[in-house]
Parts: C-alpha cells; structure tokens; sequence
C-alpha cells in the first residue's frame, strides 16, 4: 500500500492535481465521525489481530489457526494503511464520467483485500478437502480465476469511469468489470459448496461456519456495486456515497473480529 500511495499521488502531482487534504468536516458531527473513525478502529483492529495472533500460534492448534489469521490480518492491515496514508498525506482525487469522485488508491485498496479475502476462503476449503489429481488442479485453477478476475474487475471497472470521451470502449470495460464479478461470487460460492457438500464429513456446525463467511463477503461485496450504481445515476449525494463507501469499508474490522472468533 504505500507504494501505490507514492505511485498514485505521484501520478496526481505530475498531472497537476492538486491532494485533498484530510481535514474532518466540523459543522457535520456525523460526517466527522466518519471521517475520524476508520483512523482509529483499523489500527485497533490490527492490535487486536496481533494479540489474538500470538495467543493462537502459542496454544495447541496454532500451526492449524496461525496461517489463517495471518492472511485475515494482511487484508485489514491494507485498509488501515490505505486511511492512515490517506490522512498524513492527503488523497487523488479524481472525477469520473459519471461526474463523481474517483480515488484511484481506493479502487487499488479494494483489489488488494479482495484477492486476499479470497484467497483466505479457497486455501481455508482446501484445508478441510485433501484434494489429488484432477480435482486438485481443479481447485487450483478456481483460484488462480478468481485472483484474475479481482484484478479485472477493478482496472476495467477504474478506466471505464476514467476514460474520456465516453465511447463503447467504457461500456465494453464496464460490462467486463461485471462479468469478473460475478465469476469471483460463483467460483467462491463454488469451493464452499463442494466443500460442504459433505456435511458429515466436517460437521454440521463448521459448514455453517464456511457459508457464513462466503456470504457475508459476498453480500459486503455486492452493496459496494450497489452504491456504485446509486451514485452514478446521481441517486445519492457525495457526500452520502463517501458515508456508505466507509460505512462498507468499516465492516471489514467487524467481519475480520467475526472471522476470528468463529474460527479460534
């Protein structure tokens, strides 16, 4: 992350864009909490995992719990970095087709997460299914689609609100954005599925388990299409898309906490 944050705001000063500075709105409380909150909940959270970390890899299981936790912990260190650099050196701002804010390290923080996030859910069924042969290579090659389609998701989905003059090229990468997103929620939803099918196998109460966590990042994933969506068509404010897209953002610490206590 702070690579890209020097590559993002070197690439905005060369343009002559000027970095927005992180000051809270005062005149708006809950604007300013908003602001203020991901500064502190994220590297909390961080602590937390840390914590957590240690006690997990020093306790009977922790060759079992540390390697998961580790991957968790990646994926919320990412947003911490990406709001900790965010409001010590101001942030790219761009303006999309659609006439709306376009952060080019936000759209890089969500591809980093997901493919994590991702990759912590296909390496956490493979644990559970002692895979050979062609279903191995199976399973593999689910992986490595999904960690492609991360990236195409979100670099098609960036120039096709960057790109200008609008032309059939932003509807081309608009309609791939979406199509690699709704490969990434089948083969997720796929693994777990198989994985489960099984239920005697692995226990009722840790299949339950597995679905939750596919479901409850699939659904995160899916509002932040939804905002997307309602900010384009202009059906929300600015000001109401940066509460929700933070909002989104936040729930990252609380399913890394959750992810945690159902899995320890």
């Amino acid at each position: 992350m702070p690579l890209m944050h020097s590559a993002v705001n070197g690439m905005c000063e060369d343009s002559g864009i000027d970095l927005v500075a992180y000051v809270p709105v005062i005149d708006n409380k809950i604007v300013m909490v908003f602001q203020i909150a991901p500064v502190v909940i994220f590297p909390l959270t961080v602590g937390e995992g840390f914590l957590l970390l240690y006690f997990a890899a020093t306790g009977p299981n922790g060759a079992q719990v540390s390697w998961f936790m580790q991957l968790v912990i990646a994926s919320t260190v990412a947003v911490t970095l990406f709001y900790l650099l965010e409001a010590s050196s101001g942030r790219c701002t761009l303006t999309s087709t659609f006439e709306r804010p376009l952060e080019p390290l936000h759209y890089l923080m969500w591809m980093v997460t997901m493919a994590i996030d991702s990759v912590t859910l296909h390496m956490l069924m493979a644990v559970q299914r002692r895979v050979r042969g062609e279903e191995k290579l199976r399973c593999e090659r689910n992986l490595a689609e999904v960690i492609l389609c991360t990236q195409a998701i979100f670099f098609t989905a960036f120039y096709g609100n960057l790109l200008r003059p609008v032309s059939a090229l932003n509807l081309l990468l608009m309609c791939t954005s979406f199509a690699s997103f709704g490969l990434v929620l089948y083969r997720n939803n796929e693994v777990v599925k198989v994985t489960t099918k099984d239920v005697y196998a692995i226990g009722e109460r840790l299949a339950l388990r597995f679905h939750f966590t596919r479901r409850a990042l699939s659904i995160k994933w899916t509002y932040y299409t939804i905002v997307w969506m309602l900010a384009a068509s202009h059906t929300i404010s600015t000001q109401t898309e940066g509460l929700l897209l933070t909002t989104l953002d936040l729930l990252k610490a609380v399913f890394a906490i959750t992810a945690w206590a159902l899995y320890l």
